[in-house]
């Protein structure tokens, strides 16, 4: 049975995000930018039931983490922009959820959801 411990489930009780970001005209129409964050998650709890639809179950904590993004590019007005980006820069594999299969009675089949891995790329976007 769970006991109340007052703990939300899925809730960090710590969590944060701190944003850098840079502009600079290059020309009378174009702008550089950039941009740097870092968001971080703190301890929290998900639940396990071991028996599907029974109060019993339990808190299994995840993992702490923190995912760093960041991006450059140029704005030419307010027309276009065009810049790269890297999400996940360090390639962190953040323990997001515990879930569970509700036709199974056993917490050994938990699975853990994880975020996506680095990804980069080039945005680019036009304003009509």
């Amino acid at each position: 049975m769970i006991v109340p411990v007052n703990k939300l489930p899925e809730v960090a009780p710590v969590s944060g995000t701190a944003i850098l970001s840079y502009a600079h005209p290059i020309t009378g129409d174009l702008e550089f930018n950039a941009k740097i964050e870092n968001s971080y998650t703190g301890v929290r709890y998900s639940l396990a039931f071991p028996i599907p639809y029974n109060a019993n179950g339990a808190y299994i904590p995840l993992a702490a983490y923190d995912l760093t993004n960041i991006r450059a590019g140029v704005k030419f007005r307010d027309v276009w922009t065009a810049s790269v980006f890297v999400n996940n820069l360090f390639n962190k594999h953040a323990q997001l959820e515990s879930l569970y299969p509700e036709n199974e009675g056993d917490t050994a089949l938990n699975y853990i959801i994880t975020n996506q891995p680095l990804t980069a790329g080039i945005d680019l976007s036009y304003r009509f």
